[in-house]
């Protein structure tokens, strides 16, 4: 039977494997895309898809490994949390659990956004209006992430210079804990060419206007946020309530808040029936 520990241990494994081979399809990927302009960024998608050799199984290997790279680490997290392991660790090792989310989730997004259609094109913008909704500081915050004369070449710029880096530097402790066994690599290798195989990414299409449901959705992590907008104020859905609910993360290990672990395991529920009620009725 398998016991919790090895539970946890295989999750933070497949989680770390699944990064690395994001990481390695998407240096390969890099030196066919041109971020200059929207129409060469889709150019090269349809180049990367229908012309280079295997250019659509490193494409499709790329997607998957993030996506479960990223459904990984939440129910990692989530683990830890129901676990309480959050008592028995370094505070500082707790908040690097929790920065590692935040650069995970932009680094989806801007991915998302570089996939050159209208999809992520529309979601670069609810995300730019998020910003501009920050008082004070919202346009010059835009400034870091938007470019009018290059619009993608800051979300390209931060996607494979800066993010990856950051997030191979804020796992180092676990990668070099966990260097020792290739068992859950070759898992996630094989399920990763498996989906790349059989469930193959086509080039990039446009949702038509004529279509049933015109509503363009962004990536499915960011569903509850984009569903949010249509109740809630984009300062209050877009900044705060991602904010508090990182906080209450945050806050777990000081035993004065004990209360907030029921507080994020609620919000984490909730946050999932918002993503499948909309993958269901969107």
């Amino acid at each position: 039977m398998l016991k919790k520990q090895d539970f946890t241990y295989y999750l933070g494994w497949l989680t770390l494997s699944f990064l690395g081979i994001s990481i390695i399809s998407g240096v390969a990927l890099l030196f066919r895309y041109d971020p200059t302009t929207f129409q060469k960024a889709q150019d090269s998608m349809f180049l990367i898809s229908d012309a280079y050799s295997f250019g659509w199984l490193i494409r499709s290997a790329h997607f998957y490994s993030s996506e479960l790279f990223f459904i990984f680490l939440i129910i990692h997290t989530v683990w830890h949390v129901y676990l309480e392991d959050y008592k028995d660790k370094k505070y500082v090792y707790w908040l690097a659990l929790v920065a590692i989310i935040v650069i995970a989730f932009f680094e989806m997004f801007t991915g998302f956004v570089l996939k050159a259609n209208n999809e992520g094109d529309f979601a670069s913008l609810i995300m730019q209006h998020i910003i501009l909704s920050t008082p004070f500081f919202g346009q010059y915050i835009v400034g870091l992430f938007y470019s009018q004369e290059y619009p993608s070449i800051y979300f390209y710029f931060y996607h494979i210079c800066i993010l990856p880096f950051v997030l191979i530097l804020l796992n180092y402790y676990h990668i070099k804990r966990m260097f020792t066994s290739f068992e859950n690599t070759l898992i996630a290798f094989f399920a990763t060419i498996f989906l790349s195989v059989f469930f193959s990414l086509s080039a990039p299409y446009d949702v038509v206007s004529s279509a049933k449901h015109p509503i363009i959705w962004g990536p499915w992590f960011f569903w509850s946020i984009q569903w949010s907008l249509f109740y809630i104020a984009p300062f209050i859905a877009g900044i705060i309530l991602p904010i508090l609910g990182l906080s209450t993360l945050a806050l777990l290990p000081n035993q004065k808040f004990y209360f907030l672990k029921r507080v994020f395991l609620v919000g984490i529920v909730l946050y999932f029936i918002i993503i499948f009620y909309i993958m269901l009725f969107r």
